[in-house]
């Protein structure tokens, strides 16, 4: 079954969450079409219908985008990007930042190289190894570091830590995260005058912490 989606289903799905970008809706079908060729043979994704994959993934990863200004930020690291949720979701809203996308799987990365090429974004640089690895030879101080399944919250915090990035952009089950231990050491919440930093939607935490020395 395919998992393609149109710009218009998109637009109207996302925009009510955070309005989209000038061409972000037709990057994103993009996307969808190339994602539905590439997971017939890797399952990238686990959804089978399209509206699985409109509702659970880019909804979820709009819900966070809604959390931040991405142009306030130097870059954007995704570790562990896999299908591109949320790096390569945020880069179609955000066609003049750089965006890193690190991923181990040699298959994957490869999608992601062509899922940003199709995306016609040249600002998103895929990097296939271990981040540590890949760590060794990039500095990206201060960026903002975006996880979704990537690992459980504090670990995402740790790695980021890792990393040196400025912030925090986390989403995952409200579940999983302790409140007693939460922000994690180091991190801390956005001042209350740079707006909302968490949102719970269907029982989705989506968070933006930002470095506790910044």
């Amino acid at each position: 079954m395919s998992l393609a989606l149109d710009a218009v289903t998109i637009e109207q799905t996302l925009a009510p969450l955070h309005p989209l970008g000038s061409g972000a809706a037709e990057r994103l079908a993009t996307w969808t079409r190339v994602l539905s060729t590439w997971n017939a043979a890797q399952r990238l994704v686990g959804w089978r219908r399209s509206e699985d994959l409109l509702h659970k993934g880019l909804a979820d990863c709009w819900r966070g985008r809604a959390l931040v200004e991405l142009s306030a930020w130097p870059s954007l690291l995704d570790v562990g990007s896999g299908s591109g949720l949320p790096g390569l979701i945020l880069a179609a809203d955000a066609p003049d930042l750089p965006v890193h996308l690190v991923e181990a799987r040699r298959k994957r990365a490869a999608f992601l190289r062509e899922a940003a090429r199709a995306m016609g974004l040249s600002h998103v640089v895929v990097h296939h190894g271990r981040s540590a690895d890949v760590r060794q030879g990039l500095a990206l101080d201060g960026c903002l570091f975006v996880s979704r399944a990537f690992a459980a919250p504090e670990d995402a915090a740790g790695e980021a830590s890792t990393w040196n990035a400025g912030g925090l952009l986390v989403g995952t089950s409200a579940a999983k995260v302790d409140a007693t231990a939460w922000p994690p050491a180091g991190w801390r919440a956005p001042d209350p005058e740079h707006g909302i930093s968490r949102r719970r939607m269907a029982g989705d935490h989506h968070e933006l912490l930002l470095r506790a020395s910044l």
